[in-house]
């Protein structure tokens, strides 16, 4: 479980982030990133799902 909530979290990161890149070529805007509580969400639907 811990291996896919880390590729989740690294994608959302890189997604998100972006930091490292010019922002010509950032395509995803700030806006369209996932917030802190739909991240926990997702989080706790594969914790459930884990454990059903």
């Amino acid at each position: 479980m811990k291996k896919i909530l880390f590729v989740i979290m690294s994608l959302l990161l890189t997604l998100c982030g972006g930091d490292d890149l010019p922002e010509s070529t950032t395509v995803i805007s700030d806006q369209e990133c996932l917030s802190a509580s739909e991240i926990k969400e997702i989080e706790l639907s594969i914790s459930e799902s884990e454990i059903s």
